[in-house]
């Protein structure tokens, strides 16, 4: 499995523990630690799919 399979199995696994949590009677510290959680795997995600897009070059030095 390479790394954006494991980001996006962990972010549905994520949202599906928010998803569970909303329908409860939902923990604050939970639900806030579970959309800290999905923001960073988005985050991670976001950059590993467009790590490669043009303009996105590190600045050579001279």
């Amino acid at each position: 499995m390479d790394v954006k399979t494991y980001i996006e199995k962990e972010i549905d696994a994520c949202n599906f523990a928010l998803e569970k949590e909303y329908q409860t009677c939902a923990d604050v510290i939970r639900v806030a630690e579970l959309e800290s959680r999905m923001q960073t795997l988005t985050e991670v995600l976001y950059i590993l799919e467009n790590k490669n897009a043009p303009g996105d070059e590190a600045p050579k030095g001279k």
